[in-house]
């Protein structure tokens, strides 16, 4: 009975440091979309009427437009995986905490 606890406990040590490798990914790349998507949003503030670059807005604003709901996208789903390695990551964490539900 204690080889096969050892054996579960080491099972779920190694499935949490897999769950934090791939949240702490997901994390970085949620950051970084981020932070993207809020630069071409400000980019695209000097294309808006009222502005210096306003003339420009056609070829060069809807572009940039364009880009933000690309950059959009991809961190909203970012942010759903990122969401749900974190939740499978404290769902696992509980498991191998001592006195977690372990199911016989």
């Amino acid at each position: 009975m204690t080889n096969r606890s050892d054996k579960r406990r080491d099972d779920n040590r190694s499935l949490l440091k897999n769950a934090r490798t791939r949240l702490d990914w997901w994390k970085r790349w949620m950051i970084g979309l981020g932070i993207a998507l809020a630069g071409s949003v400000a980019s695209v503030v000097p294309f808006l009427k009222g502005h210096s670059l306003h003339a420009r807005f056609d070829p060069v604003g809807k572009c940039l437009i364009g880009l933000s709901m690309f950059f959009l996208f991809f961190f909203v789903g970012a942010a759903a995986l990122t969401y749900n390695f974190w939740v499978y990551w404290r769902n696992v964490k509980e498991d191998s905490q001592p006195g977690g539900s372990h199911p016989e």
